[in-house]
């Protein structure tokens, strides 16, 4: 038995993707010869495309502002550079978690709350706001999106978050001089 892809021509001039199975029988002193021709012209022309799409994808999510995680099955799946630059975990790390050590204490239940909502992917995407918990134990401001899409039997959960801590924080001191200056004397 033989299994073999190439490309024939179609006496129309048309040239296609095709596999080649070819096995035998013996019946008595008589071989017989089974040629198999499968067309996977429009398979091969499909992967071809779901490859470039995922190119363009990985492309865009590694190269934009904001970070992007995808977390199939409770675990990360996919995340880019950027979430590694916010969080201060590597890539590797982020990936053998569901992601939890991200979440401080007090916003867990609200962030668990978020992505258990999301999983029932009949909600539109939700905005939130949180603070992320960093590998070096630092706090950072983030505004986020989160949308849970099913695919068969996996839930793929989106999350897109910004990093936002300088504007907190200027916003944050801009606030305690507010309240300074409406403290000091001679203020009515």
């Amino acid at each position: 038995m033989a299994d073999l892809q190439c490309r024939i021509r179609r006496k129309d001039g048309v040239d296609r993707n095709v596999y080649l199975r070819i096995t035998s029988v013996q019946h008595g002193e008589i071989r017989y010869l089974f040629i198999i021709l499968t067309d996977v012209t429009e398979l091969i022309s499909k992967d071809a495309a779901l490859v470039e799409s995922e190119q363009r994808f990985r492309m865009m999510a590694d190269n934009i502002r904001d970070a992007v995680l995808i977390i199939e099955n409770d675990k990360i799946v996919y995340g880019n550079r950027r979430i590694a630059e916010i969080t201060g975990y590597s890539l590797e790390e982020l990936l053998s978690t569901n992601g939890r050590i991200l979440s401080l204490p007090e916003t867990r239940l609200m962030v668990d709350e978020l992505y258990r909502k999301s999983r029932s992917c009949t909600d539109p995407p939700a905005t939130f706001q949180t603070r992320l918990r960093c590998k070096n134990g630092e706090k950072r401001y983030v505004y986020g999106q989160i949308n849970s899409v099913r695919h068969g039997n996996i839930i793929s959960t989106y999350i897109l978050i910004a990093d936002v801590t300088t504007f907190a924080r200027r916003e944050l001191e801009l606030l305690n001089r507010i309240h300074v200056l409406e403290k000091s004397p001679g203020n009515p």
